[in-house]
């Protein structure tokens, strides 16, 4: 746990005892955050397996019930799904579900959320291979792109491009947010992942008129290959998205290493 601030800490404090009196709760975690050195704070909260109500039905009314304290976000998870990922290799679970993060647990839990002799190494083989699954299929539409954009078939090409920043978004998601997000539009993954990777800011800035540009774009490009409609691309605006996509790339896969590096200093 790592709170400074007294009324921060009251606030949780004040927290947990709204989420445990009103919700069926097996644990919450904490996770602090910085942006410009002013802290944030993500509860990850796991609902008991015993309730029969969804994640669906009960984050809206637990999103109510943190309305008054605005320095904390939350994610709301069942706790055998947790385990069940964990034991995939789910690295956002890893560190965000440490036992040192633990802030609270249902004293008449009996559930083992940790798996049994699921060692470091296991769970690293899971992720690689899961990157590496992912990254085929990135590396697929890649190639499609180059091939389409050779033969000046640019609205195929632009497809294929909007192709590579979803699949990568998804991967990324998965890595580093613990799921992705169900969405085929570049700027809503846009937003939802750089809250926890502010380093993937710089692909697309929104309100910025050059940006604004490429992100219609790409929702255009995929409306209408979803639905055959007729689509006129540029190459002037396919180069930009090339430049952009191969500079996510490398972003991207500098911040999958860095998940590995921080993992590694995290186990259980």
């Amino acid at each position: 746990m790592e709170i400074i601030d007294k009324n921060d800490q009251t606030d949780l404090d004040k927290i947990i005892l709204i989420l445990a009196s009103k919700y069926h709760i097996d644990r919450i975690f904490l996770n602090t955050y910085y942006a410009v050195d002013v802290p944030f704070y993500e509860l990850v909260i796991l609902l008991s397996n015993k309730e029969h109500k969804s994640v669906g039905e009960l984050d809206p009314q637990i999103k109510m019930s943190l309305k008054d304290f605005p320095k904390f976000h939350h994610v709301t998870l069942v706790a055998f799904q947790v385990k069940s990922k964990l034991i995939d290799g789910n690295l956002y679970l890893h560190m965000t579900c440490h036992p040192d993060k633990l802030v609270y647990q249902n004293p008449a839990s009996t559930f083992d959320l940790y798996p049994e002799g699921h060692s470091q190494e296991n769970t690293l083989a899971s992720v690689n291979e899961l990157f590496e699954r992912e990254n085929h299929k990135v590396n697929e539409f890649k190639e499609g792109y180059y091939y389409f954009k050779e033969r000046n078939s640019l609205s195929h090409a632009g497809f294929m491009l909007h192709q590579v920043f979803e699949l990568r978004y998804r991967c990324m998601e998965i890595m580093v947010m613990g799921k992705e997000r169900a969405t085929h539009s570049i700027r809503s993954h846009q937003r939802y992942l750089v809250r926890m990777a502010p380093s993937l800011a710089t692909i697309f800035k929104e309100g910025k008129p050059e940006d604004e540009t490429l992100l219609r774009f790409l929702e255009d490009v995929y409306r209408a290959a979803r639905y055959e409609d007729d689509f006129d691309a540029d190459m002037d605006t396919l180069l930009q998205l090339e430049n952009r996509m191969e500079t996510f790339m490398e972003l991207t896969d500098t911040l999958f290493q860095q998940s590995i590096t921080d993992f590694k200093h995290h186990s259980f």
